[in-house]
């Protein structure tokens, strides 16, 4: 059995060895902690692409960043929503965040994030369909899923 923090620091160790990770973790495990700690592990601070599912989990993830003391790395972050990803076309990040992955499979929602130019991207989902990590992998290349449900 895994700790919640032995989870983070995992995450963390893969996504140093893994241009793409998928944390499919359940509800309540850590995976915005585990996100702001990939963020905080960069050599250099990153510019960041994060994406939510509505307006009111901007707010949700400020607090986030909040809570575990990296208020300062929301300045490199954008966060925006899936609604307004279009926004973002041909932007270029050093990563990209797909919170609630499981919304991203859409084929346009696919088609823009075709045309973002990223290093590394992290999915953070409970509930991540095969079809949306296939339509994920056809863009970015290999995931590494890293699944737990404690």
């Amino acid at each position: 059995m895994i700790t919640k923090e032995e989870a983070v620091q995992r995450a963390v160790e893969l996504f140093k060895e893994h241009k793409n990770l998928v944390l499919q973790w359940a509800t309540g495990i850590g995976k915005s902690k585990a996100a702001i700690e990939i963020i905080r592990n960069y050599e250099t601070i990153p510019k960041v692409l994060l994406i939510v599912t509505e307006t009111a989990h901007k707010k949700n993830w400020y607090e986030e960043f909040a809570k575990w003391d990296a208020l300062n790395l929301c300045d490199y972050c954008d966060i925006d929503c899936y609604a307004s990803l279009k926004n973002h076309r041909h932007s270029q990040y050093d990563l990209v965040i797909l919170d609630e992955g499981h919304h991203s499979g859409t084929d346009i929602r696919l088609d823009i994030l075709n045309n973002i130019k990223t290093d590394k991207l992290l999915i953070l989902s409970a509930t991540l369909k095969r079809e949306v990590l296939e339509g994920l992998e056809l863009i970015f290349g290999r995931l590494k899923l890293f699944n737990i449900n404690l």
